[in-house]
């Protein structure tokens, strides 16, 4: 034992505590550092030095604080089965003690797993949970974050109006309490929203100030997210050199940190410059990059982009037969798959189309007929007359809809 200042003693077993909380923490820390690997093994250091407290307050608190670390740590790599396992061992511990400030973070980060497997209404049902624990401890910081996540599942599920509502919410609340970190989550979703009905100007402004805000917090991962959002928007202008650059910039990131869903994202953004530039064959090594990755972590609909933005590739080079594979493949898991979370989902049915009709089959002139209807649907629930009216004319993927039908 050891004398403390005020006297008293600490004891081994407090000691072995107070560690495993300096342990759960430089988890966190490692976390936003993007150094996952890291963070896992300082998170179960934690966890051994806790366990076995027989329920002493602090020693709990660690413990839970250390598993829901490790939960982020291989959530970020898009690991999200082993995620939700660590995250859910991490609530039994919260429900020993009321640390409710964890639970938070625990239902916010498990909405997060299941949002990266596609189960958007699970995740929202997690982030209404997470919000209302926030409410009644005050925590505006935490209510802001879970209002930018309930936007996005919302978005996800096709609610675009709620959405945005949500978004804007989200970040009049951060601003108002200087909390950047949610600021750039609110922004980045906001730019995104307005980017996909071709409001590009602000869709711009709200990237930048996104990808201002993650270069001055170390953010590595909204780094590479923002940076791969610019990439899409700048070859949603036409400027693919420009698009080019910022997506590789992307891409690089994503991969040193480990961000495997967001490398999915930007490698398949790089595949539409690269594309666009001429560069056939290395456009579809990136589409089949971000068609592995995304297999992998289970994102059906942005799989399917992926293997449209190879489908292009493939017209490109004339090679008919084996886009004609791949379209049959995307044929058969449209019915089954929402595309409400793809950068451009009627693209995916258009660029269908493109090889149908290179065939000369028959099937071309329903696909065509399906992307016209979904496409009138999606811009008559437009509320905001000039919004619907870029989302329409704007998007050049819907020209080309409005064109061919």
């Amino acid at each position: 034992e050891q004398s403390r200042t005020d006297g008293s003693e600490t004891s081994a077993e407090d000691l072995k505590h107070g560690i495993a909380r300096l342990r759960a923490e430089q988890a966190r820390f490692l976390n936003r550092e993007g150094r996952y690997d890291e963070a896992i093994y300082a998170a179960r250091t934690a966890i051994s030095l806790s366990s076995g407290s027989d329920g002493k307050g602090e020693a709990v608190r660690a413990e839970a604080s250390a598993y829901l670390q490790w939960g982020r740590a291989l959530l970020r790599q898009g690991a999200y089965a082993e995620s939700e396992m660590q995250l859910n061992r991490a609530l039994v511990l919260c429900g020993l003690l009321p640390l409710q400030r964890v639970k938070v973070d625990c239902m916010r980060s498990l909405g997060n797993a299941y949002h990266g497997r596609g189960d958007y209404a699970s995740a929202s049902d997690c982030y209404q949970k997470a919000l209302s624990i926030s409410r009644e401890l005050g925590d505006e910081r935490s209510e802001g974050m879970l209002l930018a996540s309930i936007g996005l599942a919302a978005h996800q599920q096709g609610l675009y109006g709620e959405a945005r509502a949500y978004y804007e919410r989200a970040l009049a609340i951060s601003r108002d309490k200087g909390d950047r970190w949610s600021e750039s989550l609110a922004l980045i979703n906001l730019g995104y929203i307005l980017d996909q009905h071709g409001a590009y100007a602000a869709a711009e402004t709200r990237y930048r100030q996104c990808l201002e805000i993650a270069q001055g917090t170390g953010d590595r991962q909204s780094e590479s997210m923002a940076l791969s959002c610019l990439g899409l928007l700048f070859h949603h202008l036409g400027d693919d050199q420009t698009a080019s650059g910022f997506s590789e910039r992307a891409v690089e990131m994503a991969q040193a940190i480990g961000a495997r869903r967001v490398q999915g994202y930007a490698l398949t953004r790089f595949g539409h410059s690269l594309l666009e530039l001429g560069c056939v064959r290395a456009a579809k090594a990136a589409y089949r990059q971000a068609v592995d990755i995304r297999q992998e972590l289970g994102a059906r609909g942005r799989l399917l982009e992926s293997r449209a933005g190879l489908v292009r590739a493939l017209l490109a080079q004339d090679d008919l037969a084996e886009a004609n594979r791949e379209v049959e493949d995307i044929l058969s898991k449209l019915p089954t798959s929402s595309l409400n979370d793809t950068d451009e989902p009627l693209r995916i049915r258009l660029t269908c189309y493109r090889a149908l009709r290179a065939s000369e089959d028959p099937r071309a002139a329903s696909m065509i007929e399906e992307a016209h209807q979904r496409l009138q649907q999606r811009a008559a629930s437009i509320a905001d007359r000039d919004l619907r009216h870029s989302f329409l004319e704007n998007v050049a993927a819907h020209r080309e809809i409005a064109e061919a039908y």
